[in-house]
């Protein structure tokens, strides 16, 4: 059902992208220098990517319309 697969994407994202999130923010709170500028780029991409997989992965069911 819809509310199974919000439930197994809430669980997917609390414990994969949030950690991503907070090593993002993490990072904003340091002086930004290229490095980490370029670390910032890289895991906005990783996390972006993750969670299209995790759609992918968990679709939500295709309602029949009568």
């Amino acid at each position: 059902t819809k509310e199974e697969v919000e439930a197994i994407r809430r669980q997917l994202y609390i414990t994969q992208v949030d950690p991503i999130t907070a090593h993002i923010n993490r990072l904003r709170d340091e002086e930004l220098t290229p490095e980490i500028a370029a670390d910032i780029a890289r895991l906005v991409e990783e996390r972006k990517l993750l969670v299209e997989e995790i759609k992918a992965n968990n679709p939500y069911p295709i309602e029949e319309i009568d």
